[in-house]
């Protein structure tokens, strides 16, 4: 673990209602990890001094915050949030409220001149209850959702954050929600609309391409933090009965690719649930892959854009009202 979680431990996020303005968490993180987040100081050692008496200054550069968190899903955690920091926007819609409220957020990629800059979190890393950190103007670098079949297997997040800034804190109360991590009993899988039963893993990743820019007046704080081109890719692995993957892998046929995770029943027919779809998924890799006991098929995607449905969506399925 690349920093200390502690028994009383936790980290905890909230939304800010601009860049830098720091929030106290409304979310937190139950099956954490892992968590490293810390200032990072850009320095300079002037080279044409190196190694010489003369050599007795540094230039110093920006001190963006950098990290990444991991931990296991669940539909009514902190994944929300990053994830509308990561796409940009995101739609809510009740879908049941007979024997309890149930909503749906779409989460989709923000294709808008005002919405380059991503919405921004404060992320507290809670050091065992000793004391807290925070972390503010956090927008999501890059945010990978994956699953492997491997006995108690749970869907799993890795998300890399940039932020501006960093300002000690005395520890939040932590709250976290009643559903559990999604497991692997759960998983689902479809090409182009058809379900697939024979997918074991998948591994999709959301990178925004954030650019750290330093502004006049800033000194060492990063000024700006926009968003840059928005990439899909990912992989997947399936047991091999079938060419058709090969097939369009050779072909260059796109597929849309949908991974879904259901967990336990909110109301009626809906539960907990985290869905990733790719409407245009251009195979870039094929291979045939030997694991114990059986032959399987892997293959790596790029996620292209269309027209009607965009690059990519998350659908996550619990009882909160919005984000």
């Amino acid at each position: 673990m690349g920093d200390y979680i502690g028994q009383l431990g936790h980290i905890g996020v909230g939304k800010e209602t601009s860049w830098g303005a720091g929030v106290a968490p409304s979310n937190f993180i139950a099956e954490l990890t892992e968590a490293d987040i810390e200032p990072v100081v850009g320095v300079d050692y002037p080279s044409h001094v190196a190694a010489s008496a003369a050599q007795r200054r540094v230039r110093m550069g920006l001190q963006p915050v950098r990290g990444s968190v991991s931990f296991d899903v669940s539909a009514g955690g902190a994944l929300p949030l990053f994830l509308l920091s990561c796409f940009g926007t995101v739609t809510t819609t009740l879908v049941n409220a007979a024997g309890g409220n149930v909503y749906q957020h779409f989460f989709t990629f923000a294709n808008t001149a005002s919405s380059v800059e991503r919405p921004s979190l404060t992320v507290e890393h809670n050091h065992g209850g000793l004391f807290a950190r925070r972390y503010q103007g956090c927008r999501i670098a890059r945010l990978r959702l994956s699953l492997a079949n491997q006995q108690t297997a749970v869907l799993q997040a890795q998300v890399d954050v940039i932020g501006s800034s960093e300002v000690s804190s005395g520890p939040a109360s932590a709250s976290f929600n009643a559903d559990e991590a999604l497991p692997f009993t759960g998983f689902t899988a479809s090409v182009d609309g058809n379900p697939n039963t024979r997918f074991r893993s998948f591994d999709a990743e959301f990178g925004t391409n954030l650019e750290e820019i330093p502004t006049a007046g800033g000194g060492s704080a990063l000024g700006r933090l926009p968003a840059g081109e928005f990439e899909v890719s990912g992989s997947a692995s399936l047991v091999y009965e079938g060419t058709e993957r090969r097939s369009d892998y050779l072909a260059g046929t796109m597929r849309r690719l949908k991974f879904a995770m259901t967990g336990a029943t909110i109301a009626s027919t809906w539960a907990y649930r985290v869905e990733a779809e790719v409407p245009r998924a251009h195979l870039s890799d094929h291979e045939g892959r030997l694991a114990p006991g059986i032959l399987n098929e892997g293959f790596d995607f790029r996620g292209l854009w269309d027209q009607s449905d965009g690059i990519a969506r998350v659908i996550v399925t619990n009882t909160t009202s919005g984000y």
